[in-house]
């Protein structure tokens, strides 16, 4: 037969540390106080029979004419609002409590907060924000070159109305610079350059020889067959006599084109007159349109009309 197992003797009290003994006392300690409420809830009848036969005592002894039901209905609301909660009234020392209860939420929150801040500087001092040096340094070069374009196209420009739009542009870049938006002020930079571009440009809009220098465009509606206009085909050319490509809206189509070769509407008695010209030997005698000077940005129409005034400048064409 086996041996039977015996089991291991508790540990002595002198083998316990003090920490397992601190334990074992904070256990009974909270043993002893669990059982003591528990007491006084189950003996609270006898506690009011025993307060109930005091105070008639000293009542009596008082000579107060107080009845018994005054005295139990007393004893009922006094164990009624015994446990009743009534929170402290407001002020600085109940502030000062609900600080220092609260301290470890407080004390976290004004940590997020400072790092925040601190990382906001850092940002900004790096110029990552909107509105910082370096965005500011970006703007400020923006604007240098936005005055320096403008001066360029002002010293180039030999009509007055050019002079009025550059101020405008500046004016707008200025106010830019101040709010803090530099993309608008890249915007205004394209446009001078755009309309610096267009100031460079000179070029002579002459009718082409071949194959055709003029054609004449119809349309259908309930009336029947009708003209819709009379065209000159015609090129940009540079003082190299090489064609330019020039952005013309095509009015029957409403669409924006970049082209080569392109038809300028004239009046039927000047599309008369060059088809006669081309006709008498095949050769365009009558070949320029219309001219663009350096400085300015219209072209300005050179050929004349029945009466010798420049004819005024109609549709374009793209397609026919």
């Amino acid at each position: 037969m086996p041996a039977a197992q015996q089991t291991a003797p508790p540990p002595a009290a002198a083998e316990l540390s003090v920490a397992e003994m601190t334990r074992i006392m904070d256990v009974a300690g909270t043993l002893r106080r669990e059982r003591r409420i528990a007491e006084q809830q189950l003996s609270r009848d006898e506690t009011k029979q025993m307060l109930r036969e005091r105070l008639l005592e000293a009542a009596r002894v008082s000579g107060d004419p107080v009845t018994e039901q005054e005295i139990d209905a007393a004893i009922a609301a006094y164990f009624e609002n015994l446990h009743e909660f009534k929170p402290p009234e407001p002020g600085m020392e109940t502030f000062a409590a609900s600080v220092y209860v609260r301290r470890g939420p407080i004390a976290k929150w004004a940590v997020g907060i400072a790092s925040a801040a601190v990382l906001w500087w850092a940002l900004a001092t790096s110029g990552v924000l909107p509105g910082t040096a370096r965005n500011e340094r970006i703007a400020d070069d923006l604007l240098g070159q936005i005055q320096q374009s403008a001066a360029a196209v002002q010293e180039m420009a030999v009509v007055p109305d050019v002079q009025a739009r550059v101020d405008s542009f500046v004016k707008s870049a200025e106010a830019f610079r101040e709010s803090g938006r530099p993309e608008d002020m890249r915007s205004v930079l394209a446009s001078i350059a755009s309309l610096e571009s267009t100031l460079k440009q000179e070029y002579t809009l002459r009718i082409v020889q071949q194959p055709r220098s003029g054609v004449e465009r119809n349309f259908e509606d309930e009336s029947g067959k009708r003209v819709s206009g009379q065209y000159v085909i015609v090129q940009a050319l540079d003082s190299a006599g090489r064609p330019l490509p020039m952005e013309i809206r095509d009015a029957e189509t409403g669409q924006l084109k970049t082209v080569t070769t392109w038809g300028e509407q004239v009046p039927e008695a000047v599309f008369e007159r060059i088809a006669a010209d081309k006709q008498a030997d095949g050769v365009l005698d009558e070949a320029v349109f219309a001219s663009k000077e350096r400085g300015k940005t219209d072209v300005e129409v050179q050929m004349s009309g029945a009466e010798g005034a420049p004819v005024a400048r109609g549709r374009q064409i793209t397609q026919w």
